[in-house]
């Protein structure tokens, strides 16, 4: 009995693990959804990464930009000698996003020319509701609990 208790704990684990988010993230809200906020520094071409801003929650909202960019403060680090871009809208040239200038400045916002240079940005990414976690969690029990039947009549 005792080594079946270890084997679907370390199953759970694993099935939870598998899941679990990667890299460094900040949970912020906008609106009534909750976001995992990380930094991101482009690797693909400029015209794929445009698609990726023009895809965050804060695009062409300035104060979801301003508030993000509030909330996540300095707590990703300065990626780019200040915090990540929250990048909202284009202008000539390039982008206006908000940033974290570090203490004692704060937020600002400011104009991004050239914005493919190695510049990092915030990229967003809806936090699983509680109800899918657990649904989740629930399928990955099953499917334990079927394999353990299947092992059991062999």
């Amino acid at each position: 009995m005792t080594a079946k208790i270890p084997y679907a704990l370390l199953s759970l684990c694993g099935l939870l693990a598998a899941f679990a988010p990667s890299g460094r993230a900040d949970t912020i809200t906008l609106g009534s959804t909750s976001y995992d906020v990380i930094v991101s520094t482009p690797g693909e071409s400029p015209d794929q990464y445009i698609a990726t801003l023009e895809a965050q929650p804060w695009w062409g909202n300035e104060s979801y930009a301003q508030s993000a960019a509030d909330q996540v403060g300095t707590d990703l680090g300065f990626p780019n000698g200040d915090g990540p871009f929250f990048v909202f809208a284009p202008q000539q040239g390039g982008y206006y996003a908000y940033t974290d200038l570090g203490s004692p400045y704060g937020v600002e916002l400011g104009g991004i020319a050239n914005w493919y240079s190695g510049f990092s940005f915030a990229i967003a990414r809806p936090v699983p509701d509680a109800g899918s976690t657990a649904a989740l969690l629930g399928v990955g029990m099953l499917v334990i609990a079927g394999f353990r039947r299947k092992r059991a009549r062999a």
